[in-house]
């Protein structure tokens, strides 16, 4: 901003933001300025769960590009972002059981979205165990709620309407990832219910939710504002005081629908274009079979990896080939993705696996 005072600045020209602004900048990012991004790190690196000086809850995010950075919650954040899951769930529903799948790995805000479902008993089921454990676990606890990544619903919905599970849940949220249409078909042909979406992001929190009744994305604009402009998204964060997010872009295509929701609620309403897309890869298994893969293995194999600061994985020709940047040791990356591939189902002395040092 310079000299330019900020109360008297059109919103339009405070200057934007991005994932990379923040990882390079951190502490110029947060309000306490006793916090340090390396320390932030370690301590999560030794126990992710616990919050940072008992004080702050720690979140990775790594977007699309790879770029990892840390964002940070307080209790009050916390406390809204909770409310914000619960503005999800219709309100004549209440589940007694309630799934969250996609993570276990509490570096990411899913398993954390517990506390939401308050007086539900709640059970975490990530695919870092493999989907064939995921789907056991969901036969056992059988839910009448589910709540996950878009890719990891759509693989439960697959894996319904081949007969490998018989679920019947009433309500179906997804989010984090894009719900494609072909999987959004497959949902609903699985459990005859039409799955709720979300917009969300680690550093704004729950941005925008489909509601019960309408299309499109109510947008939360007591707790966030968003604009579009040049074809992207730029969110502010209203409500985190730790860390404020001001005019953060996203290159996600949206558009604003204009016309009032059936529901009634008065928040402005957004239609997704374009957005995160997520590849499930299929890797040689255990006796012959072939193991399902979600990136959600690697990449809460590469959180713990010290000096990665942007990562992609990808299948080629056979091969699986992961790029890592920073002063990370490659031996350590290559241990902690070959025990992490096998814990998921892969045999990695069936396929070729390559640790490579991303070009800057």
């Amino acid at each position: 901003m310079g000299e330019r005072d900020p109360w008297l600045t059109p919103w339009s020209e405070v200057p934007t933001t991005s994932r990379d602004d923040i990882a390079s900048r951190f502490e110029e990012t947060v309000a306490d300025g006793s916090l340090e991004l390396d320390a932030v790190l370690e301590a999560f690196a030794r126990t992710p769960a616990a919050p940072f000086r008992g004080r702050y809850h720690v979140f990775l995010s790594a977007g699309r590009t790879g770029a990892l950075s840390a964002f940070l919650y307080d209790k009050a954040m916390c406390r809204v972002y909770l409310a914000c899951v619960r503005r999800r769930v219709p309100p004549w529903i209440r589940p007694a059981r309630v799934a969250l799948v996609g993570t276990s790995d509490p570096a990411h805000t899913l398993p954390r979205s517990a506390a939401a479902f308050g007086g539900a008993t709640v059970r975490t089921i990530g695919l870092q165990d493999g989907l064939d454990h995921c789907l056991e676990s969901l036969s056992a606890f059988d839910p009448d709620a589910i709540f996950g990544f878009s890719s990891a619903v759509a693989l439960l919905a697959e894996a319904q309407l081949a007969g490998a599970i018989s679920l019947a849940p009433e309500v179906v949220l997804v989010g984090t990832d894009t719900l494609t249409e072909d999987a959004r078909a497959a949902v609903e042909r699985a459990w005859g219910r039409r799955p709720l979406d979300v917009y969300a992001t680690t550093e704004a929190g729950v941005v925008a939710f489909q509601c019960w009744e309408g299309d499109g994305l109510h947008v939360n604009e007591d707790v966030v504002r968003l604009e579009v402009e040049s074809g992207r998204v730029v969110l502010t964060n209203l409500v985190n005081r730790v860390q404020p997010i001001v005019r953060y872009t996203i290159a996600d295509e949206i558009r604003t629908l204009d016309e009032p929701c059936p529901c009634g609620l008065p928040f402005r309403r957004v239609e997704l274009l374009g957005g995160r897309s997520v590849d499930v890869w299929h890797l040689p298994g255990r006796a012959g079979r072939r193991a399902v893969i979600h990136p959600i293995v690697v990449r809460s194999a590469l959180d713990r990896a010290a000096g990665v600061t942007r990562s992609s994985a990808e299948q080629v020709d056979g091969r699986f080939v992961v790029s890592v940047a920073g002063p990370a040791d490659l031996d350590d990356v290559r241990r902690r993705l070959v025990g992490a591939l096998e814990r998921a189902g892969a045999d990695t002395n069936a396929f070729a696996l390559s640790v490579e040092r991303a070009r800057e």
